[in-house]
């Protein structure tokens, strides 16, 4: 799967884009909860009246990262971390994405 990175305004890698087009926010979270250290805090929720924007939370060496749908009707989902910060952590998360195979297709 394709990602895209998300920077601040410093340059720094602070999370991922990725489109949703090919992905549901359930398969999000089971990739996610493959990441070895990943441990889910908030987990999406199906069937609700009003789903939220942020759909999962996670924790990944100590780091909180969101899994984000921005304006809750986009074509992408931001996966990125709360502090800001670049690291081993969000090339975990990157890495898991791109590995990820929808359907065995790159």
């Amino acid at each position: 799967m394709r990602t895209r990175d998300l920077r601040d305004d410093g340059g720094t890698l602070t999370g991922v884009e990725i489109s949703n087009l090919i992905i549901t926010r359930r398969a999000v979270e089971r990739v996610l909860s493959r990441i070895p250290g990943a441990v889910i805090t908030k987990s999406y929720r199906p069937w609700r009246w009003s789903a939220e924007d942020d759909f999962v939370h996670f924790t990944l060496n100590g780091r909180t990262f969101i899994a984000w749908e921005p304006w809750g009707d986009s074509d992408a989902y931001w996966i990125y971390s709360q502090d800001a910060k670049g690291g081993p952590e969000v090339d975990a998360v990157k890495s898991a994405f791109e590995q990820h195979r929808v359907w065995r297709v790159i």
